[in-house]
């Protein structure tokens, strides 16, 4: 039987099948006796990631499976973009899911969608670059706190001034912080205009 021939969701199918194949294979190159170790099972475990893009891009690309499909091979990818350090595309996938995820009402997607969000954003590191003769802890501080409040309202999606509106909803995102000192971070570094 000729590609062409074969229904298009079992063509979608058979490519992510190959995906999950290179993804396996690819987490389990450093506990299995006789793969490689340490770097060499490192720069395995890249190359069989990289495989399985390709072949959850086939899938997409081969079209005709249900949305259910789509979101689940969107949300693959963006975990193995993740994973391969590739965070700006790991967010496009997942923003892409998300567009889609509306539409369906399935519970283990939503909730694998969310954990994947959250992997993105705990993947973030804010780097900070000071020269000895100039550093200052107060402006050093300062700029931990503007970053740790912008990353808050990455993971709310709300503006710096919604915050306290929002408070009970978003306290469990603060790490602790009280509300006191939330409002003052917010008056601090946003103040309004």
């Amino acid at each position: 039987m000729l590609a062409g021939q074969i229904p298009k969701p079992l063509q979608a199918e058979a490519w992510v099948v190959k995906g999950k194949i290179c993804v396996t294979r690819g987490r389990g190159h450093e506990r299995v006796r006789g793969f490689p170790r340490g770097k060499d099972a490192t720069v395995q475990m890249i190359k069989d990631d990289e495989v399985a893009c390709g072949h959850f891009r086939k899938a997409l690309d081969v079209g005709g499976a249900s949305v259910t499909f789509e979101i689940s091979c969107r949300l693959q990818l963006g975990e193995i973009q993740l994973r391969l350090g590739r965070i700006g595309e790991a967010r496009r996938f997942v923003a892409d899911a998300k567009r889609q995820i509306q539409s369906v009402q399935h519970t283990f997607l939503h909730e694998r969608l969310r954990k994947v969000e959250e992997q993105i954003d705990e993947s973030q590191i804010s780097e900070f670059r000071y020269s000895l003769a100039q550093f200052s802890l107060d402006e050093a501080r300062a700029e931990m706190e503007r970053k740790f409040l912008l990353a808050i309202e990455l993971k709310t999606s709300l503006a710096p001034h919604e915050f306290l509106k929002n408070f009970s909803r978003i306290k469990s995102s603060l790490n602790g912080l009280t509300r006191e000192r939330l409002k003052k971070l917010v008056q601090d570094y946003f103040p309004k205009q």
